[in-house]
């Protein structure tokens, strides 16, 4: 028996069960950074669920009302922000004005310089 090449490699890769794979990616663009002034919070439904839009001093943050957990969002390079509401930050993280990285404001209040 001749095993081709990709044959014989795919043995050594573990196959993943239905239910390991990776969750569906929901991305959404939520428009750009000037539509949420600093200072304001906007309520966004996305399907079926509902989340607010914090616009610290700080940067953005989206936080699942069901949850209670923040969303991972991202800015394009259009200045777009765009998140995949499968993906969840830790506490107290927001998508800086400055860096377009995410930016823990637990760091400052517990003595970051």
């Amino acid at each position: 028996m001749s095993l081709s090449r990709r044959e014989f490699l795919k043995g050594f890769v573990p196959k993943l069960k239905e239910e390991e794979k990776a969750p569906q990616q929901e991305i959404y663009n939520l428009g750009r950074v000037g539509s949420f002034p600093v200072g304001t919070e906007t309520v966004i439904k996305l399907g079926d669920k509902k989340f607010l839009m914090k616009s610290l001093a700080q940067g953005l943050q989206l936080l699942n009302l069901e949850t209670h957990q923040i969303q991972d969002i991202s800015m394009g390079a259009d200045g777009s922000i765009i998140t995949n509401i499968n993906k969840t930050w830790p506490e107290e993280s927001v998508l800086s004005f400055f860096s377009g990285q995410i930016y823990r404001l637990a760091e400052d209040r517990h003595g970051r310089k």
